[in-house]
């Protein structure tokens, strides 16, 4: 059976894409580049391919970081914490 971070690091454009078919959606993501809507996310799925079964489900460290920086950045793009 695949570990949730090999099918992350083998799904992960798919992945990607997806999430960016959906973050559109967000009022807020009107008239955001490519680049300021993806932000972190390339970043944070690579951690998440490259975590332990025993760390995905902690938020610490580099992980949690991306998190937050993700969060904040969006909060001053004027998202909605339920956009977010």
């Amino acid at each position: 059976m695949a570990t949730v971070a090999a099918i992350v690091d083998q799904h992960r454009k798919e992945i990607l894409e997806l999430w960016e078919e959906e973050a559109r959606k967000a009022a807020s993501a009107r008239g955001l580049t490519r680049p300021a809507l993806i932000n972190l996310m390339p970043e944070y799925l690579s951690s998440l391919a490259q975590a332990s079964d025993q760390e995905l489900g902690q938020y610490t460290g580099r992980r949690r970081a991306l998190v937050e920086h993700h969060l904040s950045s969006r909060l001053r793009q004027g998202f909605d914490l339920a956009e977010i």
